[in-house]
């Protein structure tokens, strides 16, 4: 079913038939918190938004509430309100929930500026500096998960099933389409339709010893606004003559626009990792042997890489683009495209140049084998990977600023406080 296009103009022909509407904003962990309202209600708040507690950000994905001393995601102590305005670009009906309206939120503090730690407004703001250059980005992300059958009362423990594996490709899409897409309602829906048939679906990045790790690979390009074109690649450059040859073969038909993007994300790829990399558990996935990076590295259609270039001759031009194998499954949708946008274009504005080879064959033994090769090892540990997030300086603040890093790194902190203070079994 197409369903019709929402403005504030036609919203109550729309809702002529239904009573409630969901309304649901994406949290820190990309958990969706919201609640649902009358018709009445909504009809009211659509066009200015509503108060809704900023506690939201103050809650971890058990809904324990985060230890982040003195800093607060809000302008006001006591998790005030911030405004939570309804963008009906997203609505669409829940058929699992008897066609309820679900419509998404933005968040702003009170003066209407973008509240700090707002996933869609931070991906917002960092799309927003690409479309002054007339660039636009499109991303696709590729979640994998793993299946459970979940017990019931009378379900024998020893008949729990075995894992099935769904690996789900979002297509690629432009920034119009891709927020909507990211709002953390892949898991909603997987969850959702799960519930009805007794299935668990976990998005967990190691959730077994013994089988690989659920990923998040983010796949990148960028194209040009006014012509439609891919910037990546060589052949479609709108300037021919600024087509300089690159010393490495991998990255032969990239333009100088998608170098200088590469060369921004390997630059970056150690000081972003709890966007891409967000619990604890994330750093059980990123092992040797398992098809996991473990440093910086790039190459031409190397799966082994933390980079891989996808490019002519391997595809048609306008297909260039890059993927991002670092993220897991856990990984937050927006945060983690937002600093892989962000740090490549970093990348272009300082028009950096890839300074390493490629992952090369001679290294694969090396690879296997746990050796570093010469190369940046990526963080090991959350612990890690937040302590260089928030280092100053870091590039991670100058992509977003100090007040989403620090707010950011406390929610981190806070998820390496709870696994030291974990008792095992061990």
């Amino acid at each position: 079913m197409v369903l019709p296009k929402v403005s504030i103009a036609n919203l109550e022909d729309v809702l002529q038939h239904d009573i409630k509407v969901k309304v649901a904003g994406i949290d820190a962990d990309g958990v969706l918190r919201g609640k649902i309202m009358s018709k009445t209600k909504f009809l009211t708040a659509v066009s200015k938004g509503f108060g809704m507690s900023s506690a939201i950000f103050c809650w971890d994905m058990h809904d324990e509430t985060y230890n982040i001393g003195d800093v607060q995601p809000s302008e006001a102590p006591g998790y005030g309100d911030f405004v939570a305005v309804p963008d009906l670009t997203t609505f669409r009906r829940s058929k699992w929930d008897d066609g309820l309206p679900l419509v998404l939120l933005d968040f702003y503090n009170n003066d209407s500026t973008r509240f700090p730690a707002c996933p869609r407004g931070l991906l917002k703001t960092i799309l927003a500096r690409l479309q002054q250059e007339d660039a636009q980005a499109h991303a696709g992300v590729e979640l994998e998960f793993f299946n459970y059958f979940t017990p019931t009362d009378a379900t024998p423990e020893s008949k729990l099933a075995k894992p099935g594996r769904i690996a789900s490709f979002l297509k690629d899409n432009p920034p119009s389409k891709l927020v909507p897409l990211t709002d953390g309602m892949f898991g909603y829906l997987t969850k959702s339709l799960g519930a009805l048939h007794g299935i668990t679906p976990s998005f967990m990045a190691k959730p077994s010893a013994s089988l690989p790790g659920n990923s998040g690979h983010i796949h990148l390009s960028l194209t040009s606004l006014s012509t439609g074109t891919n910037l990546f690649a060589a052949s479609c450059s709108p300037n021919p003559n600024d087509n300089s040859p690159s010393p490495y073969p991998d990255i032969a038909t990239l333009s100088p626009l998608g170098r200088h993007f590469l060369a921004g994300l390997l630059a970056a790829l150690p000081d972003i990792m709890p966007l891409l990399a967000p619990t604890v558990n994330s750093y059980k996935r990123l092992v040797s042997n398992y098809w996991a990076p473990t440093r910086v590295s790039y190459g031409l259609e190397d799966r082994r890489a933390a980079i891989r270039v996808v490019a002519p001759p391997h595809c048609d031009p306008a297909a260039t683009r890059f993927e991002v194998r670092v993220p897991g499954a856990d990984a937050h949708p927006h945060y983690a495209i937002a600093a892989c946008v962000g740090a490549g274009w970093r990348g272009v504005e300082r028009r950096m140049e890839v300074g390493m080879a490629p992952l090369g064959e001679e290294e694969e033994e090396e690879e296997e084998g746990g050796g570093g090769g010469g190369r940046t090892g990526l963080p090991t540990s959350l612990e890690e990977a937040t302590r260089r997030f928030k280092a100053e300086g870091s590039v991670a603040r100058e992509i977003f600023g100090d007040e989403f890093v620090e707010f950011y790194a406390r929610t981190r902190e806070h998820e390496v406080g709870l696994y030291r203070q974990a008792v095992t079994d061990l």
